[in-house]
């Protein structure tokens, strides 16, 4: 079996030299020393070998025959062992690949070589993480001499047609011969010319951890013993850096200290990484307030510079679900930043939640009628906006579930000290100052802090400490979370994931990087967590308030046009349309018996009618029978037979829990 790069950079792959010995593929621990000349503008080391080349001769094209023909016998040793050749710095050829007819008889002065392109290396074969998707891993310069590398799909070279590979190529700048048989020889080339190593390349296409090693997309963490991988996905600038890290400690970070929902927001983003060693599902959190409150220039912009150029990293709601799901991909295994959730499709924002959360794509078919594999991910999602989740879904008549709610809980904007966001000014006059300050540090420091991290991060002693003991460290500071008693099941699933953020920005102090006392991550995360929990779920889960909520405004709406009297006459009723059951009247109290389909399809819409019970009963909303969840009664107006109704009292007219 072959062996495995031990190398993370593709352009530490050796060049071949032109070399006559070289056109085979080298051993792996020869192919791995970078010694080559090509590329270079210096004559090559090996130069000696072609000293028995005339130097005044230089073979440019087909039409420089007779120079040629002199020459020949010095000339057919560069083609013994392949009929291709990728020449540089051989006085008598230009720079490039080359083709040489091999049918053709010792004796025989044969057409000169044909110049195919510039010169370009295959690295070596390629494949991705199923053993799918193979290609070759390409290498040129363009005439800028700026290196270019491409994987070119194994698919391509099997079409009759060579235009995608020759647009690609011609694209980043290979000159290519305009010749038609010489760019068929091209991808021929590509195909069969032996790669500089015999080793292979693991491609990827989406950022995050493979194995013990992380991708990103301009870099690889982790010092690799096996194979080499490639990112090969989306390329963009989202992932870069500026300044130095004492600078972001100094401009950016050490003026979070203070600002909970700042110190919170930058533990975000180093708590991307932490999401899949911790198990944790997807989901995140959204800051809600206000326009012009500073959410984006001291919550998003500092979060999003411990990786990148906040105008680059930090993206927009406003999306297509194609999109959603490029961005969950291009953020795998790290934080997805989405500015402003006012800015989306009210009517397909809940959908979208859980899409990031739920870590895959949409199910979509192929051309040949079978199903495109799923895009996987796993994400957090630190989001802005003016209104919260269910209040966005509520403008196009959609109401939110307690698993959407779960997913992007509502912290609010206001630190409630009369600065909106912050709590803290530090060296700054006011609020305004403060966030232009945050807005152009953060353009001028930014991901050196991601870069150091991740560096910490996948040293092999340290990440087998973190992934062991991170889950542990979790259920610790939920403990220390405060949760009420009887709170909703989602409650414990935020809480952890406030942990988790936690947990990251502590981790990232310990590794020196915030600048940050003990402790201030921690404290900022429950103060989100309190913050949250009393301006958003109390004691009763999200499920069972929009429930409440529904069955409540239910019963208000339709009073009287769908319930009526229990003692109507049958005349009288006829002239009730669609109704839904029944009211009853004792004294001050009124009682409300609901038909069985109308209670599950109309007060019950979008919930599991059974589930919903078992809440009602729980909240003094329903009255169960002895020995079901309905009750009998006879009602006159429909000939006096006995009918089975779920009973709802009163207190479920007024909405009060």
């Amino acid at each position: 079996m072959d062996q495995e790069i031990t190398t993370t950079q593709v352009s530490e792959l050796a060049r071949n030299t032109g070399n006559v010995e070289n056109l085979e593929a080298k051993p792996c621990t020869d192919a791995l020393t970078h010694d080559s000349n090509l590329f270079s503008n210096s004559a090559s080391a090996n130069g000696n070998k072609w000293e028995q080349i005339d130097k005044n001769i230089v073979v440019h094209n087909a039409d420089d025959t007779s120079a040629f023909e002199q020459k020949w016998p010095s000339y057919q040793n560069l083609f013994l062992k392949s009929e291709f050749i990728l020449i540089e710095n051989i006085m008598g050829f230009r720079d490039g690949v080359y083709w040489q007819d091999p049918h053709i008889e010792d004796d025989d002065i044969p057409e000169p070589p044909l110049f195919i392109c510039s010169p370009l290396i295959v690295l070596a074969d390629t494949r991705d993480s199923d053993q799918s998707s193979w290609g070759k891993l390409l290498s040129w310069r363009d005439m800028d001499k700026q290196e270019h590398t491409w994987v070119c799909p194994a698919e391509m070279l099997a079409t009759n047609s060579s235009a995608g590979i020759l647009r690609e190529l011609a694209r980043n700048g290979l000159i290519i011969s305009p010749s038609g048989w010489s760019r068929q020889k091209l991808a021929e080339y590509v195909q069969t010319f032996p790669p500089q190593t015999k080793v292979r390349v693991r491609c990827v296409t989406k950022t995050g951890w493979y194995g013990g090693f992380y991708v990103l997309s301009n870099r690889i963490f982790g010092k690799q013993e096996g194979e080499s991988l490639l990112y090969q996905g989306v390329a963009n600038n989202d992932f870069g850096s500026a300044g130095d890290l004492e600078g972001w400690k100094r401009e950016v970070s050490a003026r979070a200290i203070g600002n909970t929902r700042t110190v919170f927001s930058v533990s975000m983003g180093f708590a991307g990484p932490l999401v899949e060693m911790a198990n944790e599902s997807g989901g995140g959190f959204q800051i809600t307030g206000a326009t012009s409150q500073g959410k984006t220039s001291t919550v998003v912009d500092p979060a999003a510079s411990v990786w990148g150029h906040p105008d680059r990293f930090a993206k927009r709601w406003r999306t297509t679900d194609n999109g959603l799901e490029a961005l969950c991909l291009e953020r795998n295994h790290s934080t997805l930043m989405l500015d402003e959730i006012g800015q989306s499709d009210a009517r397909e924002t809940g959908q979208s939640a859980y899409l990031i959360a739920n870590n895959q794509s949409k199910m979509r078919m192929q051309t040949e009628g079978k199903n495109r594999p799923l895009s996987t991910w796993k994400t957090l999602i630190l989001a802005t906006g003016e209104v919260n989740l269910a209040q966005h879904m509520a403008e196009a008549g959609k109401l939110v579930k307690g698993g959407q709610m779960a997913r992007l809980p509502s912290i609010p904007a206001d630190a409630g000290v009369g600065l909106y966001t912050l709590e803290c000014l530090h060296d700054q006059p006011d609020g305004r100052r403060f966030s232009d300050t945050m807005k152009a540090v953060t353009r001028e420091y930014f991901g050196t802090a991601g870069e150091a991290f991740l560096e910490k991060l996948t040293d092999a002693s340290t990440l087998k400490e973190i992934t062991d003991n991170i889950r542990g460290g979790i259920n610790e500071i939920v403990n220390l979370m405060e949760i009420p008693i009887g709170a909703g099941p989602e409650v414990g699933r935020v809480a952890a994931r406030f942990a988790l953020v936690a947990f990251a920005g502590e981790l990232a102090t310990r590794f020196g990087i915030t600048g940050w006392d003990k402790g201030e991550a921690l404290k900022a995360a429950k103060r989100c967590f309190g913050d949250w929990l009393s301006a958003s779920v109390g004691d009763v889960g999200s499920d069972d308030r929009g429930l409440f909520r529904q069955v409540s405004a239910f019963l208000q709406v339709n009073r009287a046009s769908r319930f009526p009297a229990h003692d109507i006459s049958a005349e009288d009723l006829k002239r009730v349309k669609n109704h839904a059951g029944f009211s009853l009247i004792s004294g001050e109290n009124v009682s409300f018996w609901v038909e069985p389909d109308a209670f599950k399809y109309d007060l019950c819409k979008g919930f599991n009618h059974t589930v919903a019970v078992k809440s009602l009963v729980k909240a003094g909303w329903l009255e169960p029978g002895s020995d079901r969840t309905q009750k009998k009664r006879r009602i006159k107006a429909i000939g006096g037979e006995g009918s089975w109704y779920y009973v709802l009292t009163d207190k479920a007219l007024g909405g009060d829990i």
